[in-house]
């Protein structure tokens, strides 16, 4: 029942901080996107002359790759496909002419393959020059944290393929569901223009959890992989809350049960496997809530550092609003892209999720401590503005589901 899981209020996150008097101009500038305003040039601003990197920074199941199709149907770009995915390793002279979204039910729009623009850089016997496995999980977090740096090899990576595109006279477009820890560093070292593009997290939650059910795990083991590590404090603090959670189930009167652990398609970060086991079978409820407080630390990171930040659930739902991104785009980059086929695309019908044993308040507290751990890089109020909707957001489209779930199942009872 859609009551079982009630909002109990938009309650306000607590701060760790105040900010008195008068927000700097940045502060005041990113405060637009909380305002359901977009942050853009005036309408005179001339468009870039130079050939700009365009980074796009999302997380998997967010339409990036939807997104980053716009680009690389212009004749003025040279578009990398996921530069930091594990496929770059297995990359052949074969490879880089098949491997699409059509491998595998990926629900991506019809493309040519996606790594074509690999194919002059491949090195023997497999894998991209530079590249190193270890670029897909272990090093997502710069050395030293959200605000460190980038590995030598990184670098060296990410200068090549911006070259190779300066070489033909194109703007390099790279767009990453891997590069989103590693948001400030790019910046700094490469500036360029970074998009940032996320989705509702309910829609993103759902979709991992539409592949989990057909035996795909490697989405929703992404959520315990990026958090079982020893550099970031936030994610310690995750995983802390997880194991105490596990621990509870293991004592109860339902221990929770043993099972192999599952294969990764990507070189996983040492750690210790008891602790990583203990996370991977906890219930869903219990997983969604890590995957939130996940995401709402790294969104509010990211919006943040970006130059610009997309809600593709709000594009698709706000015409005034995709407008206003594809004129920003343009007038940042030069490069001009219809986004007018976005679409709000639901899970697949018949999803079940125990919503009712969500723990909400547990959430709010995760957004609580993301709040107060990024305070040093921008102001408590504007990240808990931003944290509290994102939690919204997320509760109202949980309704909806539930919604959709007791239509669903009432058209099965009466088709019976």
């Amino acid at each position: 029942m859609i009551e079982s899981f009630k909002h109990k209020g938009a309650e306000p996150l607590a701060t760790g901080r105040k900010n008195s008097g008068r927000l700097p101009d940045r502060i005041k500038q990113n405060a637009r996107f909380v305002r359901g305003q977009l942050s853009t040039p005036s309408a005179s601003a001339a468009a870039p002359k130079t050939k700009l990197p365009v980074f796009i920074h999302s997380s998997p199941r967010t339409s990036s790759t939807w997104f980053w199709l716009k680009f690389r149907g212009l004749p003025s770009t040279l578009c990398y496909y996921e530069p930091f995915s594990y496929t770059i390793g297995s990359l052949t002279a074969e490879r880089v002419t098949t491997v699409g979204g059509a491998e595998w039910d990926s629900r991506h729009p019809p493309a040519d393959p996606y790594f074509r623009e690999y194919a002059s850089l491949l090195r023997q016997p497999s894998g991209v020059e530079h590249f190193e496995p270890a670029m897909t999980m272990e090093w997502f977090i710069p050395q030293g944290g959200l605000r460190g740096a980038l590995r030598p090899s990184e670098r060296e990576y990410l200068s090549l393929l911006i070259q190779r595109a300066a070489d033909a006279g194109k703007a390099a477009v790279l767009g990453d569901c891997w590069s989103l820890g590693r948001l400030w560093p790019i910046k700094q070292n490469f500036g360029g223009f970074n998009i940032f593009l996320y989705r509702n997290l309910c829609q993103q939650w759902l979709s991992y959890l539409s592949f989990w059910r057909l035996g795909d795990v490697t989405f929703y083991l992404t959520i315990v992989d990026t958090i079982v590590r020893d550099d970031d404090p936030f994610f310690r603090y995750l995983v802390a809350r997880g194991l105490k959670r596990a621990h509870e189930l293991s004592s109860g009167a339902n221990p929770m049960p043993s099972m192999q652990s599952w294969p990764r398609r990507y070189p996983n970060v040492a750690r210790d496997n008891d602790k990583l086991r203990a996370l991977e079978l906890l219930p869903e409820p219990d997983t969604f809530a890590l995957f939130m407080g996940l995401h709402i630390y790294l969104y509010l990171h990211a919006q943040l550092c970006a130059d610009l930040a997309i809600d593709v659930s709000r594009m698709a739902r706000d015409e005034r609003y995709r407008s206003d991104i594809e004129q920003a785009i343009e007038q940042n980059t030069g490069l001009a892209i219809s986004l007018a086929d976005v679409a709000d695309v639901g899970p697949p019908t018949g999803l079940q999720f125990d919503a009712a044993s969500v723990d909400w308040d547990e959430i709010r507290e995760h957004a609580r401590t993301a709040v107060q751990m990024l305070s040093p890089f921008g102001d408590s109020e504007l990240l808990t503005a931003r944290a509290t909707a994102f939690i919204d957001a997320a509760l109202d489209e949980m309704r909806r589901h539930e919604v959709r779930q007791t239509a669903h199942k009432e058209e099965r009872d009466d088709a019976s």
